[in-house]
């Protein structure tokens, strides 16, 4: 699952960006969760078209140039919604796109929460209790 929306928004970010452009992942540990971002300098998405590029088969309206299905990024986000993440675009600095998915990590607690006890079993024996 993972591998398949890094492909997607790896290759959107090489099939939207100049020739030479660098795209840039990171990735970082935040709030009980892992966050990958893809950052790339390429034509950007228009900023009222950004909520809609999660839909199926929808394309931002400056891709003319580009081919594709407007498959990658719906299934991308349909993908990391089933597994409790999410998928955000905003305008990239100076210009482009950042990309950045977010899954939370199973057993990782976010910083300051406190580990929830476990209630003792009814009937178990305390040792060390008269």
């Amino acid at each position: 699952m993972l591998q398949t929306v890094l492909i997607n928004l790896i290759d959107n970010a090489l099939k939207y960006s100049p020739e030479e452009s660098p795209v840039e992942v990171a990735v970082r540990i935040r709030e009980g969760a892992i966050e990958l971002s893809i950052t790339d300098r390429g034509i950007g998405i228009p900023e009222g078209e950004r909520q809609e590029v999660g839909r199926r088969f929808f394309r931002a309206s400056n891709t003319t140039a580009a081919t594709g299905t407007g498959l990658g990024l719906y299934s991308s986000r349909r993908l990391l919604d089933y597994h409790g993440g999410s998928l955000e675009l905003r305008a990239g600095d100076p210009a482009g796109t950042v990309a950045t998915m977010r899954l939370p990590l199973p057993g990782l607690r976010p910083p300051g929460d406190a580990p929830e006890r476990a209630a003792p079993r009814p009937g178990a024996a305390r040792r060390g209790t008269a």
